[in-house]
């Protein structure tokens, strides 16, 4: 099956999944490595909630409880979409399901590991979403829907992305920001005429010191 997301020219991730428990620590997988690679650790561990959260409620819309898909055929297993991309402000996870069907905050049915499971068994769902980004919401599809939900990049680290960071350039010897640079050491040819001109009638200078 082709991507269901559209194009994009910018930074991102992109994975298939068969909807069983094992996509969810998958899909946390990659979306920690593609922030470490863009330099945002600090987004990764909302990020990795968020993303657990959407692919949890994608496995459980395909799903049924022994991870048959909608037909009942556990041999022929569905799969997921996930992506993560970045903008200049923003990151924005999204996952594609082939269900119509909207997503619940109810706990879900799908055997996950521990930490998660903790997550979904509190009843909390698509509230831990809205808690932890920015923004989210759900596109519709001609052959299923994308949950997204998005993250605010740091004011600091809104360079374009793909540029390289910028790096500090400095002179040796050059002046700092506001502060004049020394004047260099005079020469003995200065020196020598410095002192014939104290001693010239006029100067205003006294004869030098022995």
């Amino acid at each position: 099956m082709r991507s269901p997301f559209g194009p994009y020219a910018g930074p991102l991730k992109e994975l298939s999944l068969a909807a069983r428990p094992e996509a969810v620590p998958r899909a946390r997988e990659l979306v920690r490595g593609a922030l470490d690679g863009w330099q945002l650790p600090q987004l990764a561990d909302n990020a990795a909630l968020v993303i657990s959260e959407l692919v949890t409620n994608a496995v459980k819309a395909i799903s049924g409880p022994a991870g048959e898909n909608a037909c009942g055929l556990a041999e022929l297993v569905p799969v997921v979409w996930m992506r993560v991309r970045r903008t200049r402000t923003r990151v924005r996870l999204e996952v594609w399901d082939g269900e119509a069907a909207l997503p619940t905050s109810t706990p879900s049915q799908v055997s996950m590991p521990p930490d998660i499971e903790d997550i979904a068994q509190s009843g909390r769902g698509l509230a831990l979403v809205d808690a932890y980004s920015t923004e989210w919401g759900i596109d519709d599809c001609p052959n299923g829907k994308i949950v997204w939900a998005e993250l605010v990049v740091p004011v600091r680290e809104r360079r374009a992305p793909g540029a390289p960071e910028r790096q500090r350039r400095s002179r040796e010897g050059a002046p700092r920001c506001g502060v004049a640079a020394a004047d260099p050491p005079m020469a003995d040819d200065e020196l020598v005429v410095g002192r014939v001109l104290a001693v010239l009638p006029g100067s205003g200078r006294g004869a030098p010191a022995a």
